[in-house]
């Protein structure tokens, strides 16, 4: 303030939080009254006195100095002051143990304002990521520089072509948002199509707009008739004899025992599934490397189910056979369709988990992908169907 004098005074704060400020200040061989004291509080905005840290203001300076008053998302309070050619930042200090005044007089000095401010110390800001990029480029420029005026005949070449394969970032970027601005991308999309690529490697098809559960799979999408019919004479020695049949799965003994017993009208055609899901079964038990044995043998009565077996869950390669995850886990979804026909839409999941060496949670995940209702052990297929489910295909080692 032009014509008055600016003076720090110093006043402790004791505990009680009371002032203790004579009433008047003796300078220069002048008495000043003080009319007044400014105690703003902390919410508000005070004013600050700076100091530089590796220097001083020189005066008349004050009018090349741009200052500014910030507050960073932590509510902490900023200083910035800028030159022509420098900026400068500080956070602001306060002291609740006590306070530091402006003493602003009039000009007969007779009369004194006392008002509260804060500390801050300024500190030079340095860009040093553009300092030391340009750094960079300019020690390189020289190194290239060297090498062409007195570098080796595969130094020069060498730095041509590394000249030549400099790329302007800034430019590509540009280049990149102009190309992509355009561009509209739809998530769901994008989740479905990962989800379509992640499952349809082994899932079979779902009829949701099915009107019975009959229609919901189709027997045919599994197993041709042919390959059924081959199964005819064991079907006849399991009428006859259940124990006396080459079954391999405890479940499909089971079941087989159930169907001979009851009066349905399909006992055959449900024998001719269960002893293909038998062979499925002793397929998924079977080790990698007896899958490549080319005297491996999946069905002792049936050759044409042993071959379609391998023709539908396996991949030929080298004169060898190959049942990767994915044809694991088609053979798995077969598998379970076929028992929940067999068991008129309801299965239980134990006894197939059991049978397969499989996790019980892994057997509910492709249940409930195959749009069945899962409730504990317990897998139901019933109308209408479930909105469909993305299987979490875990990655695993090929086997």
């Amino acid at each position: 303030m032009k014509g008055q004098l600016g003076f720090m005074l110093s006043v402790c704060l004791f505990v009680q939080k009371a002032w203790f400020v004579p009433s008047r200040y003796k300078f220069e061989n002048m008495t000043c009254e003080i009319t007044s004291i400014d105690c703003i509080e902390d919410s508000d905005v005070k004013p600050v006195i700076v100091n530089f840290e590796n220097g001083a203001l020189n005066p008349g300076q004050e009018d090349n100095l741009l200052c500014r008053y910030y507050k960073t998302k932590e509510n902490q309070l900023k200083i910035g002051a800028a030159t022509s050619n420098m900026l400068y930042s500080g956070n602001v200090e306060s002291n609740h143990l006590y306070n530091t005044f402006i003493g602003i007089c009039n000009k007969k000095k007779t009369k004194i304002r006392l008002i509260a401010a804060d500390f801050a110390t300024l500190s030079p800001r340095f860009d040093e990521s553009r300092e030391l990029n340009k750094s960079i480029e300019r020690l390189q420029s020289t190194h290239s520089q060297i090498n062409k005026s007195f570098g080796s005949k595969r130094a020069k070449k060498k730095t041509e072509q590394q000249e030549r394969m400099k790329v302007d970032i800034e430019a590509i970027k540009d280049q990149l948002e102009k190309t992509v601005a355009d561009v509209v991308v739809n998530p769901s999309e994008l989740v479905l199509a990962k989800e379509d690529e992640a499952d349809g490697e082994f899932k079979p098809n779902i009829n949701r707009q099915a009107g019975t559960l009959s229609e919901v799979y189709q027997v045919d999408d599994f197993v041709s008739p042919g390959v059924l019919e081959s199964v005819s004479e064991q079907v006849d020695t399991v009428l006859e004899d259940s124990k006396a049949a080459d079954i391999t799965s405890d479940f499909v003994s089971t079941q087989i025992t159930k169907v001979v017993c009851s009066n349905q009208d399909d006992k055959v055609h449900t024998i001719q599934l269960l002893l293909y899901i038998d062979c499925l079964i002793k397929f998924m038990r079977k080790q990698a490397k007896e899958i490549a044995v080319k005297s491996m043998n999946l069905c002792t009565y049936s050759k044409a189910v042993h071959e379609d077996i391998l023709r539908r869950y396996t991949i030929s390669k080298s004169k060898s056979r190959l049942r990767p995850n994915s044809m694991r886990d088609k053979c798995l979804c077969s598998i379970l369709i076929l028992a929940m026909m067999v068991c008129r839409y309801e299965l239980n999941l134990e006894e197939i988990a059991k049978e397969l060496k499989i996790s019980l949670k892994r057997i509910q995940d492709v249940s409930r992908a195959l749009a069945f209702e899962v409730s504990k052990g317990t897998a139901i297929l019933k109308l209408p169907l479930p909105p469909p489910v993305n299987m979490n295909n875990s990655k695993r080692k090929k086997k």
